[in-house]
């Protein structure tokens, strides 16, 4: 199952992608792709956000490099689509939650290493 939501904020265009990026699918992605050459035209940054991808067959790498050729940008996590992105990019992705505000870390006492 793929899903994939698309939100217009402001000067950047974000693609939120959650689930297989494989096989069948992929059609979905197909046809925002179609109207994606608006934002690209637009002058928008537009950032794809792989972080609830589960898995990237080739088409889907095949899919993110036509993306980046076209100037968008990704977020990921998670150490292999981490080296998907850094392979078809060349350089590392994003860093995890990039754009959103940071999550308040436990005190020292809540490490877990007993110090």
């Amino acid at each position: 199952m793929l899903r994939v939501t698309e939100s217009d904020q402001g000067s950047s265009y974000v693609l939120m992608v959650e689930g297989k990026l494989t096989g069948a699918a992929l059609g979905l992605l197909s046809g925002l792709l179609e109207r994606l050459p608006a934002a690209f035209v637009g002058g928008k940054q537009v950032l794809v956000d792989l972080m609830g991808v589960t898995s990237i067959d080739a088409e889907g790498k095949r899919i993110l490099k036509n993306l980046h050729s076209r100037g968008a940008t990704f977020r990921a996590k998670g150490c292999l689509n981490r080296a998907i992105v850094e392979a078809i990019t060349c350089c590392a992705p994003e860093p995890a939650g990039a754009g959103a505000p940071p999550e308040p870390q436990g005190e020292g006492s809540d490490r877990g290493d007993g110090k």
